[in-house]
């Protein structure tokens, strides 16, 4: 798909034309060492949000608009290997809201079950049948249940990084910021993973608290929700729509660590491509099948990565980043998870020190 250079704000579903305003540069690079003259919380309140948010893409912003089809969000989304998408009303053009990706694969489950998991029919085949469903708008997403746990929390232009960072590490379930203008217009987003790598490239700046340890973290040992590697993928994945998480480890028969599923694993579904059987699977096959088949463009590692009590918090910075991945698991005694460090319980460590 063909992006205008100066376009803010790109359809997710093609080009529209609309919102030409062009697209503001980041000021600082995300590696920019900071003096250490002040505190890391201190450079924090006085860097404006919008120049980290605008450094990804040169500024551009994909959005779907609130009257596009359920399937052809999924298949932009899919594309485009994003995990949500923002949402704006089409006749003002103003932030709404996000759709998740494993919110459309849930609804889709739900609706068609079983068909999904015949090995060799696509499950476009079903999907096609249900003229009612292929109606579906992303209005009608948004609505279901499922979505109820995505938080509004949007924050302003010329508000602080530390104030885009202090919601994300403490609403529950909020995993990206959008930057908006006084009219509400959606400028940009701020994920969790930019600010991460916005830390570690100013790792020093962060002084003694660097050199943590895991065992001194606030709530990362904790009880870790996990499944078999004999339990089904579309199970795990259940579960985590229920208890509201975003990955669980996957365990052997002994209780040890063998691995990770997370959302953004649904990245690797097709409609067109008949692998939505593959949620049918175990849990040990489907990931498998990940390992031997990475989505273009996947850097994550094909191994679990994991950490001890005795490592510092810098150390888990540097996995969650040089990995690209949103937890690293806690074990103890015969590789058994113990606890979980997410980017939100780094976030919220370095805000409360």
């Amino acid at each position: 798909m063909s992006i205008a250079e100066k376009r803010q704000t790109e359809s997710l579903l093609g080009p529209t034309g609309k919102d030409e305003t062009a697209s503001k540069k980041s000021k600082v690079s995300a590696a920019a060492p900071f003096s250490t003259a002040v505190s890391f919380k201190e450079m924090l309140i006085n860097h404006p949000v919008e120049n980290l948010a605008y450094k990804k893409k040169g500024g551009l912003v994909f959005y779907v608009d609130r009257t596009d089809k359920v399937n052809d969000v999924f298949k932009g989304l899919i594309e485009h290997g994003f995990l949500s998408v923002p949402v704006l009303q089409k006749t003002r053009h103003k932030w709404y809201g996000f759709v998740e990706l494993s919110d459309i694969v849930q609804f889709y489950v739900e609706h068609f079950g079983d068909q999904l998991g015949t090995e060799g029919r696509s499950a476009l085949d079903a999907i096609g049948k249900s003229e009612d469903f292929l109606q579906q708008t992303v209005d009608d997403i948004m609505k279901y249940p499922l979505t109820r746990k995505n938080v509004f929390h949007p924050v302003s232009v010329g508000y602080s990084l530390f104030c885009a960072i202090e919601a994300m590490a403490r609403e529950e379930h909020l995993h990206r910021v959008p930057v908006i203008d006084a009219e509400r217009q959606l400028k940009s987003v701020l994920s969790q993973s930019q600010v991460i790598e916005f830390i570690h490239g100013n790792i020093d700046a962060l002084g003694s608290i660097k050199n943590k340890t895991v065992k001194d973290m606030t709530n990362v040992l904790k009880p870790v929700v996990t499944v078999t590697e004999e339990s089904k993928a579309i199970d795990a994945f259940k579960l985590m729509q229920q208890s509201s998480l975003t990955g669980v480890a996957v365990v052997n028969a002994d209780g040890a660590i063998v691995g990770n599923l997370s959302v953004r694993d649904l990245k690797g579904l097709r409609l067109e491509n008949q692998l939505f059987h593959r949620l049918f699977m175990t849990c040990h096959n489907f990931l498998r099948h990940l390992k031997e088949e990475r989505p273009e463009g996947d850097s994550r590692p094909k191994t679990k990565q994991v950490v001890r009590v005795t490592d510092t918090l810098s150390h888990v910075i540097q996995l969650l980043v040089e990995h690209n991945i949103h937890r690293v698991y806690v074990v103890g005694e015969g590789n058994k998870p113990i606890g979980v460090v997410s980017l939100k319980d780094v976030l919220l460590d370095i805000i409360t020190h």
